[in-house]
């Protein structure tokens, strides 16, 4: 029942995420509507989850304010995260790799919801890149969301935090929180099968502004390692 019932999913996920890209194109012409594929998007996937595989979830910790910039430093163990923003939060802004510019359609989305494109193969080139556009999206006091290990990562292991986000902390110009979470347990990396539970999403604290980029580094690490187990 349990591998039917992730077939069942896999193939409505598929098929939904290509619908509402798809059809809620017109949207992102729109100012005041562009942000709504993201939202269907997230909610049809979330209530799927529910009554196909029994995976609900909760918020723990305070969110920063919706109308204030700040940095969301969130753990990846799974798909999961990369969608839920879009219905916990306002006009989010994740960091993608360039190589989802390359789906139709898609790239529609990210370009018109102005998310943030990263060619990993560019180093500093990126690097600079990446630090010019953070500092127009927090002039527009939108909340972004990086991933700090640069791609999913296993349930239990230590998170190793890459220096993108630690030149961001550098610009010193908005709180860096950091968001622990065990979606992994249900939705783990290239799993196929999702197993019944419930995802945790836990906002800390913002990180002192006044660390060293070691310090910075290690503080970051210890504290999605260790909120996130506590979670498992």
């Amino acid at each position: 029942m349990l591998a039917l019932r992730s077939i069942i999913f896999n193939i409505f996920f598929i098929c939904s995420t290509l619908l509402i890209t798809i059809i809620c194109s017109p949207l992102l012409i729109f100012n005041k509507t562009k942000f709504l594929p993201g939202k269907i998007w997230s909610r049809t996937t979330v209530k799927a989850l529910q009554y196909l595989c029994n995976i609900t979830f909760e918020i723990k910790g305070s969110m920063h304010p919706h109308n204030q910039a700040c940095i969301y430093a969130v753990r990846h163990q799974s798909a999961w995260e990369t969608m839920i923003f879009h219905l916990i939060s306002e006009r989010p802004v994740y960091i993608f790799k360039r190589e989802l510019l390359y789906l139709p359609f898609f790239n529609l989305h990210l370009i018109f919801m102005g998310m943030i494109v990263v060619n990993r193969s560019a180093g500093m080139a990126a690097l600079k890149n990446l630090l010019e556009q953070v500092k127009l999206k927090i002039k527009e006091n939108r909340p972004i969301i990086i991933f700090p290990e640069g791609t999913r990562t296993e349930v239990g292991v230590n998170v190793k935090v890459f220096p993108g986000i630690v030149a961001m902390y550098d610009l010193k110009l908005a709180p860096v929180i950091p968001v622990a979470l065990n979606s992994g347990q249900c939705w783990g990396k290239n799993s196929f099968i999702k197993r019944p539970g419930k995802i945790t999403i836990e906002f800390l604290p913002p990180l002192e502004s006044n660390l060293s980029r070691k310090e910075f580094t290690q503080t970051l690490s210890d504290r999605l390692t260790e909120h996130s187990n506590k979670l498992n």
